[in-house]
């Protein structure tokens, strides 16, 4: 019921993070009436596997400045469901009107928390009769997603390389990364997300990578995204002129070598491609003059080429 440990709200971003639950709790007696659909009106983001934090972020303070987040942190206790009235032999049990009034606010929140959640999560509260029962089953299946969740995005980060990306794509790509470690509570500094970048990069940016790196001032990631799209501009552009870089002139030289070797190989032949075409019909010739068909017995065709090949009639002359 309502009167299990407060859920903690700690690494929630922004205000939230120094504000502790009792005090959030503190006015809950004192609210004023509210409906369930004003109260859903404020949680206008819905629950997902994947942004719990801001979703939080938007229902602490749409608890909170309603007097109602005491009801999911625990600390607005149940009163007892029923009275004693009387004395003695005309004692008899009567509910209790102030459960009943905290019961029906208890709802109201809960009702709330629920229609802002997607149905997969949402079915995962089919057993659950208070609105404490929710917050605190939250807390705990989204910390155990959000462990798998970071090692995976931190692996993705690590492992991600620019290769035949553009730089925006890859760019972009690395942000969303960091983004998403932000959005479950793991936000990362420019530095470590920019550390990650320059470990994708080929080694054609790495004249890039030596001026980052040896600076003595930080640079900010939307700084380091402009060098970043000037230094591919000037590799395009250099790729354009014939002043590739090295990698690329070394498959350069391999195929012109390859070429230059089919020349030659023509020019021994012949004059050029033609001596070599011409040597190759001579050599192909006298292979047909010597070949015997094992159909007629005559030289200079086989068997496959044999225009009687299909008379069954023929005889092959001795």
């Amino acid at each position: 019921m309502a009167g299990s440990n407060a859920a903690p709200i700690t690494n929630t971003s922004g205000a939230l993070s120094t504000v502790n639950a009792g005090t959030l709790a503190a006015g809950s007696s004192s609210s004023a009436p509210i409906s369930v659909t004003t109260l859903g009106n404020l949680i206008t983001l819905r629950l997902t596997r994947d942004n719990f934090l801001m979703w939080k972020t938007q229902a602490v303070p749409a608890l909170a400045s309603n007097g109602l987040f005491g009801y999911v942190a625990g600390t607005e206790e149940a009163p007892p469901q029923t009275l004693i009235e009387g004395t003695g032999d005309a004692a008899v049990e009567v509910a209790n009107p102030e459960f009943l009034r905290w019961f029906q606010k208890d709802q109201l929140v809960m009702i709330a928390l629920l229609v802002s959640m997607t149905e997969n999560i949402l079915g995962q509260m089919t057993q659950l009769t208070t609105s404490a029962q929710v917050w605190t089953t939250l807390h705990e299946l989204f910390a155990s997603q959000n462990c798998a969740r970071i090692m995976q995005l931190r692996y993705q980060l690590s492992n991600l390389k620019k290769k035949d990306l553009t730089a925006s794509e890859y760019y972009r790509k690395m942000r969303g990364f960091a983004d998403a470690m932000a959005s479950i509570g793991k936000p990362l500094d420019d530095d470590e997300v920019l550390g990650y970048i320059l470990a994708g990069l080929g080694p054609e940016f790495e004249p890039l990578v030596a001026s980052i790196t040896a600076r003595n001032d930080p640079i900010s990631l939307s700084s380091f995204y402009a060098f970043f799209l000037s230094a591919e501009l000037r590799l395009e552009q250099q790729a354009s002129s014939g002043n590739i870089h090295p990698s690329a002139n070394v498959a350069a030289r391999h195929i012109d070598g390859h070429r230059g070797g089919q020349g030659g190989q023509g020019a021994r032949g012949g004059h050029g491609d033609q001596g070599g075409r011409g040597r190759g019909t001579r050599g192909r010739d006298n292979g047909r003059t010597n070949l015997k068909c094992q159909v007629c017995s005559k030289f200079g065709h086989d068997a496959l080429h044999c225009r009687n090949r299909f008379n069954h009639a023929f005889q092959p002359e001795e």
